[in-house]
């Protein structure tokens, strides 16, 4: 399991920018040196959280991604996206890969109609609370820890 992927987008020159967020988690194996991507996750938790993400993979596997970029591992390991290419150092799979959508309870199938569809088929998940229950839980946590006496440090 891999959290919290980067990816780093090719520049004209060759090089590549910083790494931004790509994806919430994805499950991965590495064979012969590629990156083989099995399944990716998205995580959302506003009362859109279905339709986000829906549209985040779209976007990326539609859209934002070019071949050349670099997935970068949460450990620092770099993979090349490269539709067409294989081999040590190649990403495979991204584009069968399931997309997970998980996101609060009623929201979760919010997309699934939509023109926004990759060509993998996606799975909806829905969490145990609705998007009002986690906005709650949210702040009651939030306004717990403004209240929380702050340690402090005496130096004698």
């Amino acid at each position: 399991m891999e959290f919290h992927t980067r990816v780093a987008r090719v520049r004209g020159d060759g090089r590549h920018d910083t790494p931004v967020l790509f994806s919430d988690g994805l499950i991965v194996s590495e064979r012969n040196g590629r990156l083989v991507i099995h399944d990716a996750f998205e995580i959302k938790s506003d009362s859109r959280g279905g339709a986000e993400a829906t549209s985040q993979f779209f976007e990326w596997r539609e859209g934002r991604l070019a071949g050349r970029d670099q997935l970068v591992l949460s450990d620092g390991r770099r993979f090349t996206y490269d539709p067409g290419r294989s081999g040590p150092g190649y990403v495979e799979g991204l584009q069968q890969s399931p997309p997970h959508v998980i996101a609060p309870r009623g929201t979760e199938h919010l997309g699934s109609t939509s023109g926004e569809q990759v060509a993998a088929s996606g799975v909806r998940h829905a969490l145990g609370q609705t998007a009002s229950e986690i906005d709650f839980l949210a702040r009651q946590l939030l306004e717990g820890l403004g209240s929380a006496p702050v340690p402090s440090a005496t130096i004698e």
